[in-house]
């Protein structure tokens, strides 16, 4: 398994940054969060290809193209309710939250989908 430091990046993290940290990793998907490590976004490789694509700067912060608002899954949610949610959105990535909002995990489709197979 990943570990999950490897996917986080500060909000003062350039579209670069990301660029490195997802091309880096096997999960594809690069976490935003702030020094208390609460979530503020995240950004995939398909992040990455629209903000290429829209002509973004490799120099350009982060936050502008990062996913502000993901589905999350709670700990000590299930995995079947965790891969239900993922499947009705065509997700292959969840983080998971605690109550405060911080990232605890990072659960991905494959993962889950072993987990109940």
């Amino acid at each position: 398994m990943e570990k999950l430091e490897n996917l986080l990046l500060s909000p003062t993290a350039l579209f670069r940054d990301a660029i490195r940290a997802i091309d880096s990793s096997r999960s594809k998907i690069a976490l935003v969060v702030d020094e208390s490590r609460r979530l503020l976004g995240t950004v995939t490789d398909g992040d990455e290809r629209r903000g290429i694509l829209d002509g973004r700067p490799v120099t350009e912060a982060i936050t502008l193209i990062m996913n502000p608002k993901p589905t999350v899954g709670r700990a000590g949610e299930s995995t079947k309710k965790l891969l239900s949610r993922m499947k009705a959105k065509s997700l292959r990535h969840i983080p998971v939250l605690d109550a405060e909002g911080r990232l605890v995990g990072l659960e991905t489709l494959e993962g889950l989908s072993h987990d109940t197979g």
